[in-house]
């Protein structure tokens, strides 16, 4: 297994790629999903759901929530299952990572590693 920094900004994709559709990539060897919230902001979250391990790059955006392909569980912004189309409570570990990102000079940045470590003035400044 390959180690790598996580604690660090890495590029997930040029602004204009995230639109109304989610974005999968992988980063750091681990499924990532992105989309744009209600507000327009990027929400970067893990890209597999934890119920059936579907993709949520193939899910459905509403609001802040990605919904699952599989079974329609929906997950906000901060990773939890705010969403069940069974009407059960989901346990607590019914949860995706998420992810600090940042939208400047037309990149998205993602921070992987502890969000309390992240810092904005770390992202390097590619402005012209």
């Amino acid at each position: 297994m390959s180690e790598f920094l996580k604690n660090c900004w890495y590029m997930a994709a040029w602004s204009d790629e995230i639109g109304d559709a989610p974005f999968g990539t992988r980063m750091l060897d681990q499924p990532v999903v992105l989309y744009r919230g209600s507000k327009g902001q990027v929400i970067a979250l893990g890209g597999m759901c934890p119920h059936r391990f579907a993709p949520l790059a193939k899910g459905k955006i509403t609001g802040d929530m990605i919904a699952c392909p599989y079974h329609g569980l929906g997950f906000d912004a901060s990773g939890t299952c705010v969403h069940s189309p069974f009407g059960i409570e989901v346990p607590p570990a019914g949860k995706v990572p998420a992810y600090p990102a940042i939208e400047r000079d037309d990149i998205v940045w993602v921070w992987m590693g502890d969000p309390d470590k992240a810092d904005a003035a770390a992202i390097p400044d590619f402005s012209y």
